[in-house]
């Protein structure tokens, strides 16, 4: 994982060397995710999952290209001193128990 303090542009090398690219925007309470190899699937329920917290201002994603294979997710959370990847790890483990919830209920 590529963790930046600076706004950069992403290039194609980055991802093809790493899984997820983190980019910090200019605001300290907003960065972008760049994901390798995902789609909507993980897109829509990550934005979604992120929109539930009261703390997150913005969350949404995009796929800039279809012939890219590239999800980006942005995040905004309203208070400075959060950081915002530590909303995307907390909604990604929610996803991951509602996943592990619902084969548990499949496979009783």
């Amino acid at each position: 994982m590529v963790y930046s303090n600076s706004e950069k542009i992403i290039c194609m090398d980055t991802l093809q060397t790493h899984k997820v690219v983190i980019t910090e925007d200019k605001l300290a309470n907003s960065i972008e995710l760049s994901i390798r190899d995902e789609d909507h699937t993980i897109g829509n329920a990550l934005a979604s999952e992120l929109q539930k917290n009261e703390d997150v201002a913005f969350a949404a994603y995009k796929i800039p290209h279809p012939l890219q294979n590239i999800l980006k997710v942005k995040v905004v959370v309203d208070k400075s001193e959060d950081r915002p990847i530590d909303f995307v790890k907390a909604s990604l483990d929610s996803l991951i128990n509602d996943c592990e919830s619902m084969l548990s209920q499949i496979y009783k």
